[in-house]
């Protein structure tokens, strides 16, 4: 799996050969307040996420979401 920036790829989050990311058919995209200690992953995300799609899919973050504190910055 790979990861584009503004039409910059910016990261290889895949294991070498791998050529699918599997899941339970939940990709979870968000943030929480209060992260368990045992979370391996400390760095917030600062920003807006906007045209993203999986496997070529445009996913409408707007019509999906669960619940939303969009930062003021984020314009549609």
């Amino acid at each position: 799996m790979e990861m584009t920036v503004d039409d910059d790829i910016v990261s290889h989050l895949s294991s070498p050969g791998s050529t699918e990311l599997n899941t339970d058919g939940i990709v979870w995209i968000g943030g929480r307040k209060l992260l368990p200690r045992e979370f391996p992953y400390r760095t917030l995300y600062v920003g807006c996420i906007r045209d993203l799609r999986i496997s070529g899919i445009r996913i409408r973050l707007r019509d999906d979401v669960i619940s939303a504190e969009s930062p003021p910055a984020c314009h549609p």
